[in-house]
């Protein structure tokens, strides 16, 4: 199980007939970054390895710890893996890897700075390369036909870093993926994959075998290179080989649970009694815990790109702080007053001297019923990709506020009263499109479809609370200007009469509805006339009077109340 790295050092020690100390740092880091097993001699080797870092005299390393912004004195194996390594790695996915070496071997300082600030800019160098094929990649997902395994090639894709970006695809999109860089001059294709726990990739790729020019791997990751003409080949056959061995792919991979803790019990000192145990890895995993029974406050998006998650569980009087990396997208999901169950590893955060324990999170699950808050202008903040997303329009009026979703395949849309039978099972989530005329249509509505997930639209064009109902005076001002011109042209002429009466357009077209459905006037082809036979009668008695002073009372409701106001009643 020893790394490249672990067999160099043995080499070195048999030909010194002694134990070469001073190279422990350099056989951590190369020990770390091949991800073999942390166990028995390995463990060893990391650990004293480590010991030897935090005093490190080697004046490369040095530079490159100041550069990453990491205290030499505290380095673990996770500031390797995740700080030192992948800097380090840049430099061959990129180009000539001697440089490391160079670095790491230095003893002139302004040579070491140099080496240092280079390895840096190959790192963002790296990671430029990669943010673009990850979009490319997601971009050309979508025009592609729907398959159980992502097969993505294109040309001048950097195959130095396929490996990276095939991760990134398969914690997206949750599927196994083969991502190839194609070589059009010589037709061939030179690719990485990558998978989830369901799926060996090693051994369903070695059934066919003879695809390949090259090939290797093991259970969760391949390399291979072949014709360019057997992409599509390759791909319907991953597709045939998933759907024949019946292999669930649904279930994403298995986070393994160490056991259960209650808030108060993760401590400092709790935290560096599990650090004991480390350095942690392959074959002897970070402990990761559960964490329930809290509710979530404060959260909000944090670093570049707002791509990461930070928030608090709290539970009675005692609170804990968690950090979710890449999870930023999942900020909404946290919004309203919800109880959360985490998962995660421990970890000290330490801050202008104090320390506080906190949670890196793997992975959370809102328990209970979830309401989204997309009220005004905030739909653009929401994806709504989900299969079995449900789209209700109460008023047929407002059909066209779903012209912006058009283009969501996997959403349903409706009226209330075309909601299809066969469809109700497959329905995870609802989104309240407008305001229903009635609160009563809510509930049927619910009663109906029991979801867990509803997001809250209501869209009101008409704004009829804002804009309120008009006085007695404005419609006498308004029954006198008809009564004196007569034949009053309300289809061109309606704005002009609005600007005159000091009404908004839409109340000026209330009042001439509910004039109307009194049979004080009657319209016909645009022209407003009063009625041969008035008849006194009050403006309440009106139906479309009334239908406004409940759609009022309705929007005074959905739209200006709080939401766990909302969430209170939706759930009663």
């Amino acid at each position: 199980d020893l790394a490249g790295v672990g067999v160099a050092f043995k080499v070195a020690t048999a030909l010194l007939e002694e134990i070469p100390g001073d190279f422990l740092d350099l056989v951590a880091i190369g020990t770390v970054a091949d991800l073999v097993s942390l166990t028995d001699e390995n463990r060893a080797l990391v650990k004293l390895g480590l010991d030897g870092i935090h005093q490190s005299q080697r004046i490369g390393l040095q530079k490159l710890f100041n550069i990453t912004k990491n205290p030499l004195e505290n380095c673990s194996e996770e500031t390797i893996g995740f700080s030192i390594a992948p800097r380090l790695n840049a430099i061959g996915r990129l180009g000539d890897a001697s440089n490391g070496v160079e670095l790491l071997t230095t003893f002139d300082e302004e040579a070491a700075l140099k080496l240092a600030v280079f390895v840096q800019e190959k790192n963002e160098e790296r990671q430029e390369i990669v943010e673009k094929m990850f979009a490319e990649a997601l971009s050309l997902l979508e025009s592609l036909p729907t398959r159980q395994v992502n097969v993505l090639a294109k040309e001048g894709w950097h195959e130095g870093v396929l490996g990276i970006v095939a991760s990134r695809l398969v914690k997206e999109t949750g599927k196994p993926t083969l991502i190839f860089t194609i070589d059009a001059e010589k037709k061939m294709a030179k690719g990485s994959g990558r998978s989830v726990a369901a799926l060996d990739l090693y051994e369903a790729l070695n059934v066919r075998r003879e695809l390949f020019l090259n090939f290797g791997g093991h259970h969760m990751a391949a390399g291979m290179t072949l014709s360019s003409e057997n992409l599509e080949e390759l791909a319907e056959y991953l597709d045939e080989y998933i759907l024949a061995k019946k292999i669930d792919l649904t279930k994403g991979n298995e986070i393994k649970i160490s056991r259960e803790l209650k808030i108060p019990q993760i401590t400092i000192p709790f935290i560096e009694a599990i650090r004991q145990m480390a350095p942690f890895g392959t074959d002897n995993m970070t402990p990761v815990f559960l964490i329930k029974g809290a509710e979530v406050r404060e959260p909000k998006q944090i670093g570049g790109n707002q791509k990461h998650l930070k928030f608090q569980m709290v539970a009675k009087a005692a609170q804990l702080d968690c950090v979710a990396f890449n999870c930023g997208s999942d900020h909404g999901e946290l919004l309203g007053e919800n109880e959360v169950e985490v998962v995660g590893r421990l970890s000290v955060n330490e801050w202008n001297g104090s320390k506080k324990p906190q949670v890196l999170v793997s992975d959370f699950k809102v328990t209970g019923f979830q309401l989204f808050d997309i009220r005004g202008n905030h739909q653009k903040d929401f994806l709504f990709h989900a299969k079995g997303t449900l789209f209700v329009v109460f008023q047929k009026q407002h059909l066209s506020l779903l012209k912006k979703f058009s283009e969501i395949e996997s959403c349903l849309m409706s009226t209330i009263d075309e909601i299809p039978s066969d469809k109700k099972q497959s329905i995870r989530q609802l989104v309240l499109v407008d305001c229903p005329e009635n609160l009563e249509d809510i509930k049927f509505l619910l009663q109906k479809i029991p979801v867990d997930r509803l997001y809250l639209w209501c869209a009101s064009p008409e704004e009829c609370y804002l804009s309120g109902m008009p006085s007695h005076k404005q419609f006498s001002e308004l029954f006198l200007f008809i009564k004196k011109h007569r034949k009053v042209d309300v289809r061109y002429k309606y704005r002009e009469i609005s600007r005159f009466l000091k009404v908004s357009d839409q109340i000026f077209i209330f009042m001439a509805h509910v004039f109307e459905d009194l049979d004080f006037v009657q319209i016909q082809d645009g022209v407003m006339d009063l009625s041969d036979d008035l008849e006194k009668k009050a403006l309440e008695t009106s139906r479309v009077y009334q239908q406004r002073l409940q759609q009022i009372e309705v929007e005074k409701f959905l739209l200006y109340s709080d939401i766990p106001a909302l969430k209170q009643w939706m759930i009663q």
